[in-house]
């Protein structure tokens, strides 16, 4: 949300003439698009850091906003923690582990109530029904 510069130039008419470039200020912009978990990555045997296309934040209850399935077996998030250097990654820890060959899965919902508490900065809620097969990014 703010405020955004826009530069145009190169704007030419049919006969090739062409305007000089124009800086512009537009104010008030609100951002209405919904975060989108891009990737999930194991990286221990009950973590899983999953990546968004843009920045988040969560409140309590974030746990469940997510579905972990392990072979096709739902297990429960027990907590979610944000990364201490990326803005754009959250960690979730499963109730139990799981074997490092196992297939992991995580999908984006909203909770029993229909309600999402992780949302990006501008407090759009995540975008739901996505879901990524995790990488290994441990052995």
């Amino acid at each position: 949300d703010g405020s955004y510069s826009l530069l145009v130039k190169n704007v030419a008419t049919k006969s090739g003439a062409k305007m000089l470039p124009t800086t512009v200020t537009v104010a008030g912009l609100k951002d209405n698009t919904a975060p989108q978990l891009t990737s999930a990555v194991v990286t221990g045997n009950a973590q899983i850091e999953l990546t968004f296309d843009e920045s988040v934040e969560f409140a309590s209850g974030a746990q469940n906003n997510f579905i972990v399935t392990v072979n096709g077996v739902k297990i429960d998030v027990a907590a979610v923690t944000a990364d201490a250097t990326n803005d754009k990654v959250l960690v979730l820890t499963t109730t139990s582990t799981f074997n490092y060959d196992s297939t992991v899965k995580v999908k984006t919902t909203l909770d029993a109530s229909q309600d999402a508490f992780v949302t990006d900065l501008g407090g759009n809620a995540l975008k739901v029904n996505i879901e990524k097969t995790a990488t290994k990014g441990i052995q």
